[in-house]
């Protein structure tokens, strides 16, 4: 419902995951925002991961690693890319990443997210504002998802209004988590990084509050830069971040999954680690499911 930052690729690893686990056959569309070829990609994840993240986009590079798989379609057209799926493979659903607003493509079900934060006093339209349409669009949807319920300040106050205006709506709420940061060659606990320091750098939607839940988490000051959602790290971004860790000499150095695919072959003089970020349906899962399921099969 918002420009940025609303969890929409853990949600479609998650529900790709729970459809694999029921012995489904899974697609997944994106348009690969951001990535510099423009060629339409058919493949696995599995055959995808070996691709260069400028050819795919971030955001597929992170789904395609966590979902060898799982069938992708990569085109600037999700009709297309849900056409080359359906004419490559025999599957059984096909999520579609960030497709509420791709009308043109036909949906057994739509799954609309939204910030648990979201700010129901401004309303503005993108670019004067957050929102990607109005508020009343949740009425197409067949299930809201509330998101960040963990992370964000105000959050009951979105969700007991969605609850009051769209009684009966399918609505279920996630919370997102992190045990670990992992590097090329080892994993560490998020609770053993108490009492070290840190420095944290990311590119997307959503920074504000990601630091902030990590500070809270790990109860320490952290030093940071923020870049633009999507960012492409040219040389002097990359250049600018080890300045910024030669200067600091902190004991860890972090980033999202995101970031990670772009610049983990970078040397920064120290090892770069990402966040392990996953998230849990903490209420209306089985609704949810048992909804999708029903989708699928019929």
């Amino acid at each position: 419902m918002t420009v940025g930052g609303t969890g929409k690729t853990p949600m479609v690893i998650e529900l790709a995951r729970y459809f694999l686990s029921i012995g489904k056959k899974v697609g997944v569309v994106s348009s690969g925002y951001g990535r510099r070829n423009e060629r339409d990609i058919v493949g696995t994840g599995d055959e995808l991961r070996s691709k260069s993240v400028y050819d795919l986009g971030d955001e597929v590079m992170v789904m395609a690693s966590e979902l060898p798989k799982v069938y992708f379609g990569v085109s600037k057209s999700k009709s297309e890319a849900a056409r080359m799926l359906d004419k490559s493979y025999s599957l059984d659903l096909i999520i579609v990443d960030d497709g509420y607003q791709h009308r043109r493509l036909y949906r057994n079900f739509d799954i609309l997210l939204a910030e648990a934060g979201m700010d129901l006093r401004n309303q503005a339209l993108f670019p004067l504002g957050k929102m990607r349409e109005p508020l009343g669009s949740i009425i197409r949807a067949d299930a809201v998802i509330v998101t960040k319920a963990n992370i964000v300040s105000a959050r009951d106050d979105f969700l007991q209004w969605v609850e009051e205006q769209y009684p009966g709506k399918i609505i279920a709420t996630v919370d997102y988590y992190n045990e670990n940061i992992i590097s090329a060659d080892k994993q560490v606990p998020i609770g053993d990084l108490a009492g070290h320091k840190i420095y944290f750098f990311a590119g997307i939607g959503s920074f504000e509050p990601l630091l902030g839940h990590l500070g809270n988490r790990l109860e320490a000051e952290i030093d940071y830069r923020q870049f633009s959602d999507h960012c492409c790290y040219p040389p002097s971004d990359a250049a600018g971040i080890k300045d910024d860790i030669d200067r600091l000499n902190p004991d860890y150095v972090i980033t999202t999954y995101k970031d990670y695919v772009k610049l983990r072959s970078f040397d920064f003089g120290q090892p770069l680690y990402y966040l392990d970020l996953r998230l849990d349906i903490i209420t209306g899962r089985e609704a949810l499911l048992k909804a999708l399921v029903k989708a699928v099969e019929e």
